[in-house]
């Protein structure tokens, strides 16, 4: 019998502990009137539960339910697996073997076929959270329906508007829903926003005493609360609520340099990145195994740290001193650490390296700490570094390794045990053990050894992968009997629909698609979206629009679906349509820049430039390395009153991102003037006088990388003039007139204006506050001006006003010379 013992610190319902002794036997005799007929009709058993009296023989079966949850994460997250044949004396067992994977299938998503026991899942979703109302004496049953629904959600090919709804609706008996509102699943941002946008503490919000209390459950809570919101993409609120997770505990992380050395041989410490913490709450807060002594040294801790083998790097960085002010890290602090290094990774773009250095910093902090020992925690942060370091020639080879080490952790069965695998689970991005297969069988891929990502993807069915792998070594006509072959067993209908989807992923035949989703009967969503990429790789505009408009109607939680629909409805001329679908898709995924930014192009399509102008601003947040969406936002604001901080920010970043290539003087001459503008309308604005700091430093770092540019010149001109630098002025606009002369002014019109302009005002300057030699220069530059504009026939005015500028200029050349 596999020991699979929790015991609790914290009362889960503040009254006697709920998980005393919980093992393998004691799991399947809290459920044991839970059988699988009468849990199928939901009739007799549940109105049972409905007429008991007796509140401990309710408490009983809401152990019995959160049992189930421990025992499916135990046999299909963390191991070891769970030896239920050994108790075939309770019902459990018939249950689990009756209750088939399709049955947790939802929204057109399935359930994964690898799943082992999915009855486990099944009892606690039907009690917990379909029929919650049968325990809401209850203070923790929203607590454990929501991690009910997390799991249930990780074991599901796509995220499931369903379960994302039932999740606010238990997040809600803890947060007070006047705070926010709870109207759509897809508005997950605004119904938090209300709440973390405002400087009064979340704290002051909880609904439930328990919770007003604790420091340890508000931490626990948010924690998780930043998971979930993270797995469904609003990475900018997880952050924040994980920001107030720690502030529950006093928990602050810093980055801070230290120095230390990367290769073997180098001589030189240079500064590196260091993840440094503080906390004013450090006693063990979590719950522990009580029977166990987790005495282990280094070399037996599981899963074991695989050293990089090279001959140049050293696999880290090597510190020439240990921080004095660190202190062991708790177990908390290690969770709220690989949460804050999860988001960092799932939240910046792959080609961010300040991201990556900070989780690589926390993935060594944590790692090398001798405090860091329980094994789910080292195994989620084993994996982080996989993920970062994969694509790293030189560290492949451990990256293998490691992911040997982690497969192999859910097989032992003596260290660790079950209690402390599955201490912090809940807390953790752990992955189900069909997901960690396939990415370990997708870097075997990547390595070449395809052979052995086609044994793993067999194993777990994961046929689209499969397929693709025998593509990938020219196998083709071996993967399309494959999929005959399946095709001809009897299946459950969403297995057989996604066979069909896979043949048309290989034939490109429409038809295959439109088989999937008639014989799912139009539930099987996956058939639609490809078929409806398969209409915008041939530009079939109208057709893709309704396969999408399908797929969604099923399950809309589908971001980049949204997004397609928008670029179809973009080239079928549709933009009322296109703001529609890319405002779905920055509902879902507020981070995503480019949806942001297609969401503007289709505002400035519509006439509507603030909303635009917002869009954008968005965008730049999200994705401040795309040059384009900087030149997008500059181009707005200039066209928008009243945004010169916007048009300000573009400049400045533009010049940032490409050097002399972003560059836009035209659209600088504009910004100078406005701001000069406003500035005389509004004398004294601290504001104002901030962003003519910021562009007088622009123009000095734009002109001493392109000195040619007459625009440039003719900014720095008015900037000077504003301010009372007339010599400066006039160095300027003789620098302006000396890059008009080489472009050949007298073949442009626009040029030609320019030149004029220049001339009367330098003119004009010099005749008012010249010395000799800047007078003498004007005097020579306007004759040659008088002879060019008569040899290009020029009106008599111009000419007469250039000769009285020269009349002018003499007298004052006189003047000076006495």
């Amino acid at each position: 019998m596999v020991d699979a013992r929790i015991t609790w610190k914290t009362d889960p319902d503040c009254s006697e502990s709920l998980f005393e002794d919980v093992n393998t036997h004691e799991f399947c005799r809290c459920i044991e009137l839970l059988s699988f007929e009468q849990f199928k009709v939901n009739d007799n058993f549940l109105q049972w539960v409905r007429e008991a009296s007796s509140t401990n023989l309710k408490q009983r079966i809401f152990q019995g339910a959160v049992s189930c949850v421990f025992l499916f994460v135990q046999q299909n997250f963390t191991g070891p697996p769970v030896p239920l044949e050994s108790v075939e004396n309770y019902p459990l067992v018939s249950l689990v073997k009756k209750v088939n994977c399709y049955e947790l299938d939802i929204d057109g998503e399935f359930c994964n076929r690898a799943v082992q026991f999915p009855g486990l899942l099944l009892v606690p979703y039907v009690l917990l959270v379909e029929n919650y109302d049968l325990f809401s004496d209850f203070k923790f049953l929203g607590w454990w329906a929501f991690r009910t629904l997390r799991i249930y959600q990780n074991i599901l090919s796509g995220k499931s508007p369903t379960l994302e709804k039932q999740a606010y609706e238990f997040i809600s008996l803890y947060i007070d829903p006047a705070c926010f509102r709870l109207e759509s699943s897809h508005c997950a941002s605004d119904v938090f926003e209300t709440v973390f946008d405002s400087e009064s503490s979340l704290l002051l919000s909880w609904k439930q005493d328990f919770l007003n209390e604790s420091e340890t459950l508000r931490c626990i809570y948010l924690l998780e609360l930043s998971l979930f919101l993270c797995f469904y993409g609003q990475y900018s609120l997880a952050k924040r609520v994980l920001t107030r997770s720690m502030d529950c505990i006093g928990f602050t992380v810093k980055s801070t340099g230290r120095l230390g050395r990367r290769m073997k041989y180098q001589e030189r410490s240079l500064a590196q990145l260091w993840i440094s913490h503080d906390s004013s709450f450090c006693r063990e807060i979590m719950p522990v195994a009580k029977d166990k002594d987790h005495s282990y040294d280094s070399a037996t801790l599981v899963p074991p740290n695989i050293p990089l083998v090279d001959s140049d790097a050293l696999g880290g960085i090597a510190f020439d001193s240990e921080d004095s002010e660190s202190f062991p890290l708790s177990d908390i602090v290690q969770v709220l650490l690989v949460a804050n290094a999860y988001l960092s990774m799932q939240s910046g773009p792959k080609s961010d390296g300040l991201s990556h250095e900070i989780v690589s910093s926390t993935v060594q902090r944590l790692i090398t700490d001798s405090s860091c020992r329980n094994s789910s925690i080292r195994s989620v942060v084993l994996i982080i570094r996989n993920i970062i370091e994969e694509d790293k020639g030189r560290y492949q080879e451990r990256v293998l390794k490691q992911w040997e080490a982690i497969s192999e952790l859910y097989n032992q069965t003596q260290v660790p045990d079950a209690s402390e695998r599955l201490q912090y689970i809940f807390l953790l991005p752990f992955l189900p053990q069909v997901e960690l297969q396939k990415m370990f069988a997708m870097f075997l891929g990547k390595m070449g050894l395809v052979k052995n990502a086609i044994e793993i993807f067999q194993k777990l069915q994961r046929w689209e992968e499969l397929i693709e792998c025998y593509c990938l070594i020219g196998h083709v006509s071996r993967a399309m009997s494959l999929v005959n072959e399946r095709l001809s067993q009897e299946l459950d209908v969403i297995s057989r629909a996604r066979l069909y989807c896979i043949l048309g992923d290989l034939t490109r035949d429409e038809r295959h698609y439109k088989e999937a989703w008639n014989v799912s009967n139009k539930r099987f969503a996956r058939a639609m979206r490809s078929l409806g990429k398969l209409y915008v790789r041939n530009h079939q505009w109208e057709l893709a629009i309704e396969s999408f408009l399908e797929a969604l109607g099923v399950n809309a939680l589908y971001p980049d679906i949204w997004f397609l629909l928008g670029y179809c409805a973009q080239n079928k001329g549709d933009p009322s349509f296109a703001a529609n679908a890319f405002t779905r898709v920055v509902q879902q995924e507020p981070d995503n820049g480019e949806a942001w930014n297609n969401l503007a192009s289709v505002y400035v399509e519509l006439k509507k430039k603030k909303e635009a102008l917002f869009a954008l601003s968005e965008a730049v947040k999200h994705k401040r390395e795309s040059w384009k969406i900087w030149e997008n936002l500059l181009m707005v604001s200039l066209s928008v009153e009243g945004e010169l901080g916007h048009s300000l920010n573009a400049l400045e970043a533009l010049v940032e991102l490409r050097g002399r290539d972003g560059i836009y003087s035209e659209q600088l001459v504009t910004v100078v003037e406005r701001i000069i503008v406003e500035m005389v309308q509004d004398n004294g604005n601290e504001m104002l006088l901030r962003m003519c700091k910021r562009v007088l430093k622009l123009v000095g770092r734009i002109s001493s990388m392109l000195s040619s540019d007459p625009n440039v010149w003719e900014a720095s001109a008015n900037l000077h003039h504003a301010a009372g630098y007339y010599e400066q002025e006039i160095a300027d606009l003789q620098k302006q007139i000396r890059c008009l002369n080489g472009r050949m002014w007298w073949d442009n019109e626009r040029l030609m204006n320019k030149m004029l302009k220049a001339t009367f005002r330098l003119n004009t300057l010099c005749i008012d506050s010249g010395d000799t030699d800047s007078c003498y220069s004007s005097k020579l530059h306007t004759s040659k001006m008088i002879e060019k504009c008569k040899q290009l026939e020029l009106a008599d005015d111009t000419l007469q006003q250039l000769e009285k500028h020269l009349n002018s200029l003499e007298t004052k050349i006189n003047s000076l010379s006495k």
